[in-house]
């Protein structure tokens, strides 16, 4: 389980050659942009994070934000989730499990007590949401970094916005046709 995991730390060990010394002053001075991908971000809603919510107090619409349909889930959770949001509690109590049936039947027999449903996500959901936003913050925060060391790079869309790369010149384009900067 991820309990469990101590790091992410790997060596990369060249047999049979030398990698070309100036490959290696490439990585030497910009490093491997390691970002976040997009499966970090499949539970982000139309560009709104649930700290934004969660920040400014507003902790109906933080809750309401955790019961927004995803494109990846089952269908049976999905009919939960928009009966949920709807404020149709029993039948969203019917369709959904664990700790969003909890908050469901919690508001099915106090219907105006967000603050009260609140209560029930388990702190696990709450600080994966809050590192949500964390890693986002981290790739806007590595994109400026490079940025700041040269303007010889690549850029990726994602759907969060975009990654960019540092490349040694801009002639290895005609090397991957199928990518393009921007």
């Amino acid at each position: 389980s991820p309990s469990i995991v101590k790091g992410n730390l790997f060596e990369v060990l060249v047999r049979n050659g030398k990698p070309p010394e100036n490959k290696i002053k490439i990585l030497e001075k910009y490093g491997i942009p390691n970002y976040y991908g997009e499966q970090r971000f499949t539970s982000v809603r139309g560009n709104e994070f649930f700290a934004g919510y969660l920040s400014s107090g507003d902790v109906k619409n933080a809750l309401l934000y955790l019961f927004r349909p995803a494109g990846w889930e089952g269908s049976r959770s999905r009919k939960g989730k928009k009966v949920f949001l709807k404020g149709d509690y029993k039948t969203a109590a019917q369709l959904l499990s664990g700790w969003r049936k909890k908050v469901s039947l919690f508001l099915e027999r106090n219907p105006a007590d967000f603050e009260g449903a609140f209560k029930l996500i388990p702190e696990s959901e709450i600080a994966f949401q809050l590192n949500v936003l964390q890693s986002y913050l981290f790739n806007e925060y590595l994109k400026e970094l490079i940025k700041e060391r040269t303007t010889n790079y690549l850029t990726f869309k994602y759907k969060m916005g975009t990654m960019i790369f540092p490349i040694e010149k801009v002639e290895i384009l005609e090397e991957l046709p199928a990518f393009t900067p921007d």
